[in-house]
């Protein structure tokens, strides 16, 4: 029932296009400034703290994945099966 008040009403953010109810939600940007500083400085601390990705081992790791998929989907066609197991 709101959204159609907002329609009859012409709220802001609702418009009606080509027959079809366009609506946008905007939401608040949250603020680090209004959190206690002892949950900041945990925040941070986790932050820094955080080990830097290893790309070449994910790489490697996206590499097998990708190729168990391709033979799964060889297999697949070879097979006529519509399963996608592994």
């Amino acid at each position: 029932m709101p959204f159609l008040i907002a329609i009859l009403l012409g709220k802001e953010g609702t418009r009606m296009t080509g027959g079809v109810i366009v609506s946008t939600i905007r939401y608040g940007k949250p603020s680090i400034t209004n959190i206690e500083p002892e949950l900041g400085r945990s925040i941070f601390h986790t932050i820094l703290s955080t080990p830097k990705p290893d790309h070449e081992k994910l790489g490697q790791q996206a590499d097998e994945i990708l190729r168990q998929f391709l033979e799964a989907d060889e297999k697949r066609n070879h097979t006529g099966s519509d399963s996608w197991a592994l």
